[in-house]
């Protein structure tokens, strides 16, 4: 276990005393309290908790007794006792106004311990409903304080109003309340309001700043009242919070958005504080960052490498510098994160900030997408094969119209099948801006930050790089052994002439590493499998079957989601192992009678055949790469919103998406066994896997759980603790299997002139098409390279910095190769090859496609989408794309393990007609693959297929391949063209223009895009505008769309954001409404009808009654408006139907 239970920590924190615990003695208290909660079992906190309120007295002391470091240690280890407390039934059973003593008492120690989130984690759970004003008063000013600590603004904003009400009614009946029972409690509440006020609006009462400090100067002046007042002599609670927050004030301001970031980025500022979810404080990492020299939002600090582990804050610290950048420049920026889910997180999260800098976000789309111009939006959110394939398109546009590049999950460089495509990318962008403005930042929680990366990205200075080991929530760093139980073996019964057989139990043990030295181990009561033994006739004991490895760690998993509530990621090094242990754990979880909605959707998308759905009727879900993709981000919604409760997945989850879980298993690392084990999960994957834990501002804690099928050793915890900056970043061209297929290449090459246009592996294929594409790419801008220039890129590579002499040599005589190569081919047929993005030897096979299919569009008319893939992938032609060898899946097997020699004889082309026409996967399943019997394996198959092939592989190269048949068309002088959106009909499944605009517009529902494509039409003019005047009910009816599905739509209808930027500056603006029943104009108010399902509708009332809807296109916006919680004046227009909404001027925030 880190931080709170280090000896060291301890000892400087605590010092000695002879009435207290020794450091040793509350190190193994702590581990032993945690061991204890997870399995349930009682502790005795009483010395934990004496000692708890010593170094709380420690982490309050006054400058000059104590030393800050000693304070800030002190503050962590009491909060840390504290909360070990609130987790246990005895926090239960101690009341409500005790609890909420240790509660405050925790975040003040986390709040001084420079643990920002953690005291934000703690206030999430508190209960909605506080204690009253008038009877309860401390307990009531303890409420909001734990909310304040917690920067809770919506729940605090509601108790605030709630209290000033009570407030005024108990002055009624007081001259002076100060000199009342309540007087402490009211003016703490005051003092609260006051500081909440500072961190939202700084000093300013309607979100600007005036620079003065009187916010904070009246919360001081309020919490000194608390302090002094004569009445409430017994109300110790409001007092003692009154001089915590006095303590804390200072600190919370300098830490606050409005403190750290310069006056001038005001509206960056506001963009934080207003959004949700809001930013009312910066965490000491970003903090200490965004005020370094240089800083890193000034536009001369053009590289930057930010390198912080996960929980750290890195997301944020590179949302203000996109903010920052959009408020400041004028170009735009484009973002890439390495998985479609990733992008979208990235695009949800920025786009109310950016809303309140009249900006927008926008997501490229995928790689295949038909529109190769880049979308409209002033930050673009893609892929990292979007973004090489933009870049590619229109290098000189490109950078012409983005000035900052920020790579999210930057370690994927070093990722094997991905890593050199970003790579080339990036070097190209690099290269051709070391003399512009324009700026790159490299963000990553699984990298080191070496000498080779401050110079590969040195321009006209070296790179500006950060690194910190700061983290929120603690880990709890734990092996999960299995070990045999010799001492209970039993002999099993004997039939006959059977050899002796013996079963031996399998015992679960839990290893807790607090120190270096020390572990404290827990173990569950009943075995967790048995291993059965046989004897032979030799007299050998030899295995004979018992409970499966994979299964000996569902009892571990069930106790986190069953008997802890503990939302639980398993990662597990295959889908098979996924797919199975999911099904071992749903078998000992009831039914979920809330999930039956989600389970519905998702059956519908893979089939009733399909094992997914009827685990997630028990709240387990597994995730793969080879999900469709809409499949994927509906579990990744439901396990964000807590409806799955344990989620098992291969490593593809680990990359960036944040989702709440507060435990890790790692299941697995890979498969095999001895000699023939296979590794799948690298250290590099560990780390994320091991990162997904303990989400910042949601868990305090997280359950880090290794399992180990081995005799326990202790050096089996080195691999938990391994953090990002203990990986060095190595490009994947100097990989140990890239320099031997450089290696055979070399060999290869010697032998044939036309050997870089062949197959020769993964490395030295992207290295040579690297060559081919950088030599078209400045030929095409009427700039050509000779081979120095060429080389001169070359060398600008990561891999080339990081190679050693034989290799570079070997590179050096490769591209020379290449460039030979490519000068001897057609110039028609280098802008094919490079246009592609594929590999040399696969663009030459799709070449060899366009020549027969060239002939078959002159030869042959057609019109549908259906015609069209008749004539470009007939005649075998879709058989030599699949056979590309960027593609690996190429046809169906009967059974899991059958091999390639026993493919089933498939129709291709007709299943994808079935695709694009619409079909669910389970009856084209049923029409095309009855070879395969096991109805669960073909489900299966075919979802990986649909993924793999249809949504990825297949519209790149067809998307490829109409470009360059379209060329020729138009150089021929040919009238005729391929229809450019053909890709996407494919890549979505959808063959209406309809289907495709809404997909292509964020939508990820199949289901819903052609369920609008029935109603309204297959070709709709203005579609937005015809959805939008539907509004939210009718497409909830109309559609039968779900929770997911409408907020897919709001998102498509919306308009550019303006409404919540004008109001705050002052102005009024103009809300339309529809379905509006009121008769007249007048008065009324907007609010959240929360009654049914969601998206909730927004409404407007007058005298209590419902008159209209809020228009769906500024749904969004108006939604973010209430909030913010502000005072509104709302004003029905019934002739124009549309609100006049303002910030009411006569209130105080």
């Amino acid at each position: 276990m880190d931080r709170a239970l280090d000896p060291q920590l301890l000892l400087e924190a605590l010092g000695r005393h002879e009435r207290l615990p020794t450091p040793d003695e509350i190190g193994e208290m702590l581990a032993r309290a945690e061991i204890n909660l997870f399995f349930g079992t009682s502790t005795e906190h009483d010395q934990l908790l004496v000692a708890g309120w010593y170094l709380h007295s420690i982490a309050g002391a006054r400058a000059g007794f104590v030393s800050p470091i000693r304070r800030r240690q002190a503050g962590q280890v009491s909060a840390h006792i504290f909360d070990v407390f609130l987790q246990g039934p005895a926090a239960d059973e101690s009341g409500r106004g005790q609890n909420l003593r240790y509660r405050v008492a925790a975040q003040y120690g986390y709040l001084v311990g420079d643990l920002t989130p953690n005291a934000i984690a703690l206030a999430s759970q508190l209960p909605v409903e506080s204690p009253s004003l008038a009877t309860d008063p401390g307990q009531a000013a303890l409420h909001v304080g734990a909310l304040l600590l917690g920067l809770s603004r919506r729940q605090l904003r509601a108790s605030l109003d709630r209290l000033a009400a009570e407030t005024r009614q108990l002055a009624n009946n007081w001259d002076n309340l100060d000199d009342s029972p309540f007087g402490p409690a009211v003016a703490t509440v005051e003092g609260i309001r006051h500081l909440s006020n500072y961190l939202t609006f700084g000093d300013g009462n309607s979100g600007t700043a005036d620079g003065g400090s009187s916010s904070l100067q009246r919360a001081a002046n309020s919490f000194r009242r608390a302090l002094q007042a004569e009445g409430g002599a017994e109300d110790t609670d409001s007092r003692w919070l009154a001089a915590l927050l006095t303590d804390l004030g200072e600190d919370l301001a300098s830490s606050s958005v409005w403190a750290v970031l310069p006056p001038d980025l005001h509206p960056t500022v506001r963009a934080l504080v207003m959004a949700e979810p809001p930013v009312l404080m910066f965490w000491p990492p970003q903090a200490t960052f965004l005020r370094s020299t240089p800083s890193p939002l000034d536009p001369a600090t053009r590289r930057q490498v930010l390198a912080f582990p996960t929980s750290a804050g890195k997301t944020l610290v590179s949302q203000v510098i996109i903010l920052s950048h959009i408020q400041t420049s004028d170009g735009d920026v484009c973002v890439v994160a390495p998985t479609h889910s990733l992008c979208r997180e990235i695009e949800e999260s920025l786009r109310p900030r950016l809303g309140l800098l009249r900006a927008s976000v926008t997501n490229a789309g995928p790689r295949a997408s038909s529109d190769q111009s880049t979308p409209a939006g002033r930050v673009l959110v893609m892929t990292p094969e979007r973004f090489a394939s933009l870049l590619r398109n229109s290098p000189a546009e490109f950078l012409s119209r983005f000035s900052l590049f920020v790579i999210d999950e930057a370690h994927m460089l070093a990722e094997r099948e991905r890593g050199w495509g970003l790579e080339e990318a990036l070097t190209l962008v690099h290269h051709r801006t070391m003399r512009t403005e324009h700026r790159i930042v490299l963000v990553s929680a699984a990298m080191g930050t070496d000498a080779h990366i401050a110079s590969w990205l040195t321009a006209d200075a070296p790179p500006l790089i950060r690194s910190d080991s700061w983290r929120g929530p603690r880990r709890l760093y734990a092996l999960f052994n299995t070990e045999w139980d010799t001492s209970n073996i039993a002999e099993l019964p004997q039939s006959g002439k059977a050899l002796p057989r013996k079963q031996v139990p399998i015992r679960g043990v839990i290893r807790l590493r607090r120190s270096t030295t020390s572990i404290t181990a827990g173990s569950f009561s009943e075995p967790v499998g048995v291993k059965v033994r046989r004897r032979t006739r030799a007299g050998e004991w030899v295995p004979d079957g018992g409970t499966p490895q994979l299964q000996l760690v569902v009892p571990l998993i069930h106790h986190l989601v069953e008997a802890r509530r503990t939302p639980t990621l398993v990662i597990v090094a295959t889908r098979e192992e996924a797919r199975q242990l999911a099904s071992w754990v749903a078998q000992l979880l009831p039914d979920a009678a809330e999930l039956g909605l989600l389970a519905d959707r998702v059956q519908a998308r893979v089939g009733n055949a399909h094992a997914l759905p009827s685990l997630i009727r028990r709240g387990v879900a597994y995730h793969h790469g080879a999900l469709p993709t809409d499949v994927q981000a509906e579990i990744e919604d439901a396990a964000r919103s807590g409806q799955i409760r344990c989620l098992i997945a291969t490593a593809t989850l680990t990359e960036g998406v944040n989702l709440p879980f507060k435990a890790v298993v790692v299941a697995s690392l890979g498969y095999g066994a001895g000699p023939s084990f296979v590794p799948i999960i690298d250290a590099r994957r560990l780390v994320n896997a091991l990162g997904r834990a303990g989400r910042a501002c949601r868990e305090t804690e997280a359950w880090l759980f290794l399992v180990r099928h081995d005799p326990f050793n202790e050096s089996m915890f080195r691999d938990l603790r391994q953090e990002g900056s203990d990986l060095p970043l190595r490009s994947s061209l100097t990989s140990d299997e890239a320099l031997h297929e450089f290696a055979a290449f070399e060999e290869v090459r010697a032998m044939s002139v036309d050997a870089v246009l062949r197959d020769n592996g993964e490395a030295p294929n992207g290295f040579c098409a690297f060559v081919w594409r950088l030599s078209e790419t400045f030929d095409s801008a009427g700039n050509p390279l000779d081979l120095d220039g060429v080389m001169r890129v070359v060398q600008a590579t990561l891999a080339w910095e990081q190679a050693d002499d034989l290799v570079r040599a070997r590179w050096t005589k490769l591209v020379a190769a290449a460039r030979d190569a490519y000068e001897r081919t057609d110039p028609v047929k280098r802008w094919r090859f490079a246009q592609s993005g594929a590999s040399l030897p696969g663009a030459l096979a799709l070449d060899a496609v366009r020549e027969t299919a060239m002939a078959e569009v002159l030869r042959t008319p057609a019109v549908t989408v259906s015609d069209w893939l008749d004539v470009l992938l007939g005649h075998g032609r879709l058989e030599q794309i699949l056979a590309l060898p960027e593609n690996r899946l190429r046809t169906f097997r009967p059974y899991r393990t059958a091999p390639t020699s026993k493919a089933l004889d498939v129709d291709i082309l007709q299943l994808l007609q079935r695709w694009v026409a619409g079909d669910e996967l389970e009856q084209m399943g049923s029409a095309f693959l009855a070879g395969i019997q096991n109805d669960d394996y073909r489900a299966e198959a075919l979802s990986e297929f649909s993924s793999g092939v249809f949504e990825h592989h297949l519209p790149w190269a067809l998307g490829s391949l109409i470009a360059w048949i379209n060329a020729e068309l138009e150089s021929r002088g040919e009238l005729l063209r391929i229809p450019t959106a053909l890709a996407s009909y494919v890549h979505f499944g959808v063959a209406t223009p309809t289907a495709v605009e809404l997909m292509s517009g964020g939508v990820r529902s199949r289901r819903l895009a052609q369920a609008v494509a029935a109603i309204l039409g297959p070709e709709v003019e203005e579609l937005r505008e015809q959805l939008k005047a539907m509004g939210l009910q009718a497409w909830r009816t109309q559609f039968a769309a779900h929770p997911a599905e409408l907020r897919d739509l709001l998102t498509f209808v919306r308009s550019t954001p303006k409404l919540l930027t004008d109001l705050l500056d002052g102005q009024t603006v103009t809300v339309p409404v529809t379905n509006l029943t009121a008769a007249q104009s007048g008065t009324c108010a907007l609010q959240l009808d929360e009654d049914g399902t969601e998206p909730h509708p927004l409404v407007v009332v007058a005298d209590g009654a419902v008159i209209g809807h809020v228009a769906s296109d500024v749904y969004n916006e108006v939604a973010q408006l209430l909030e913010l919680g502000l005072p509104l004046e709302v004003v029905l227009d019934h002739k124009k139907e549309a609100l006049s909404v303002a910030v009411r001027a006569d209130s105080e925030p």
